[in-house]
């Protein structure tokens, strides 16, 4: 079963979200669920890889790099933009908000169907989601 749901994690997701956009009840109906499919997702994602060299991942230099400048590099870009552009107080919190978050957790996913490397979408992914704290800090 777990061989299964690795193999077939990704185009499922991508089935549901074309699926979500064509019918936006079926969506708002499983949007509660949200939260324990991505951590399903992400747990079943991990038990499929090999953790000694997800942790050698983590360890270069340019995996951090990558989060950092995601986190908060493109954070302070937006805000720049939209400080420059005097736009409204709500559209800034909005858009801050989206660029402060981390990778989606389906990014691994996403990777192994796009022939990518998978540990490194991982550690990547891992890496952006610890960085958001010290985004939220800088901005």
């Amino acid at each position: 079963m777990l061989s299964f749901i690795n193999k077939h994690s990704a185009p499922l997701l991508m089935v549901a979200g074309i699926i979500g956009f064509i019918f936006p009840n079926v969506s708002k109906t499983v949007f509660p669920a949200l939260p324990f499919i991505l951590f399903f997702l992400m747990l079943f994602t991990l038990l499929g890889i090999k953790q000694e060299q997800l942790i050698k991942q983590l360890m270069r230099g340019s995996v951090w790099g990558y989060a950092c400048l995601h986190s908060i590099g493109l954070t302070l870009i937006a805000a720049s933009i939209l400080w420059l552009l005097n736009s409204p107080t709500s559209l800034f919190i909005a858009v801050t908000a989206v660029t402060a978050t981390g990778t989606l957790f389906a990014t691994p996913a996403i990777a192994k169907t796009l022939g990518y490397d998978v540990l490194h979408a991982m550690a990547l992914t891992i890496a952006s989601t610890l960085m958001m704290h010290w985004c939220y800090l800088s901005i």
